[in-house]
């Protein structure tokens, strides 16, 4: 693993230290993303049906179809089985997802990959909206110039 994957695993808690300790506060909410978690989607479903499943409070739709909808999903892609998606398209589903969490963190790990040019400027435009913490694992300059404050390399 490398040093930068062992902080972000470490900050998501799928590991505990070898040395010192590793606190969460017990209400923080980390939304966390890895190039891999489209793979988490039920391909069989549609979006907007994958979703309704995630969060059985939205009764509605519609209110579903308009989340999916500023996430760049058209109507017929909301609707289509997911495995007829592009993998950009289907990370668009998992940051729909992820948003609707609200968390307080933000644990983003490549999260560019599969992603084209205007994904990842309105990428950039969200996390320079969000108003909680970030952790950003990323070989993207274009879009860590665009974020990012301070930069550290693992070397």
């Amino acid at each position: 693993m490398l040093p930068e994957q062992i902080y972000f695993v470490l900050n998501s808690l799928q590991l505990d230290p070898t040395d010192g300790l590793v606190r969460r506060h017990s209400h923080v909410r980390m939304g966390r993303y890895h190039q891999h978690l489209h793979e988490m989607l039920d391909i069989n479903m549609s979006p907007v049906d994958w979703m309704m499943q995630c969060y059985p409070e939205i009764k509605e739709r519609d209110d579903m179809r308009k989340l999916l909808g500023r996430y760049g999903l058209s109507g017929p892609q909301q609707v289509c089985p997911i495995r007829t998606l592009s993998d950009g398209q289907r990370c668009r589903i998992i940051f729909a997802w992820l948003a609707q969490k609200a968390p307080h963190l933000l644990l983003l790990d490549e999260p560019t990959n599969h992603l084209d040019i205007e994904t990842i400027d309105s990428l950039a435009e969200a996390i320079d909206n969000f108003e909680g913490g970030l952790l950003l694992v990323s070989h993207d300059f274009r879009l860590i110039s665009q974020v990012c404050l301070r930069v550290s390399f693992p070397f």
